[in-house]
């Protein structure tokens, strides 16, 4: 890619760099090439100014791990995400649902429907690495994945409502129904 662009391109045009950057890592997901990802990330994160100018391009890298079927690298590395980003997937599951249960109690259906979206960009990707720390923890460790769930849903609560959001009900209202909670769980899942 380097051969596209002048040499001091991270110093000239910063964002544009980020940008095509970010671009072609998605490109070269959408084909299959995770290593000219993964060198497009460490390109990136060289490069980078800051931790939220790395957030893209980190998302796109853990997808490319994940579908290499590199679980537990793709895991490791969104729960350090997470971690930077201040939501961590620790603590008593049976807290965290009563926890979300509680929040979910103060909203009708109505209520729900009409939160604000979420428009903050760092939200949304936060939003995004929970919905595949979902999808990581069904397949490496399924007795933590309601954790990534129950943070989706009250990050949700907390920020604004996504294009995640419905997932994140979907999943919640599947695990309610699991536990013999199937009226509660019907309700989230047609939300």
């Amino acid at each position: 890619m380097g051969y596209l662009l002048r040499t001091n391109h991270w110093t000239e045009h910063y964002n544009l760099s980020l940008e095509v950057f970010e671009l072609a890592a998605k490109c070269a997901l959408t084909n299959g090439d995770h290593t000219r990802v993964r060198l497009l990330y460490q390109e990136v994160v060289r490069e980078a100014h800051s931790f939220e100018d790395k957030l893209d391009i980190e998302y796109t890298n853990i997808r490319a791990l994940y579908s290499a079927s590199c679980l537990e690298e793709a895991l490791t590395k969104l729960l350090y995400v997470l971690n930077k980003l201040g939501v961590t997937l620790s603590g008593d599951l049976n807290t965290l649902l009563s926890e979300t249960k509680s929040s979910l109690a103060e909203y009708s259906d109505e209520q729900l429907l009409s939160l604000p979206a979420m428009v903050d960009r760092t939200k949304i990707i936060t939003m995004k690495i929970l919905s595949l720390a979902q999808l990581c923890l069904f397949h490496t460790n399924p007795k933590s994945q309601p954790k990534a769930t129950l943070q989706l849903v009250q990050f949700s609560l907390q920020h604004g409502m996504s294009d995640l959001t419905s997932v994140g009900f979907v999943w919640f209202g599947s695990y309610l129904a699991c536990i013999g909670e199937i009226t509660a769980g019907y309700r989230y899942v047609k939300i």
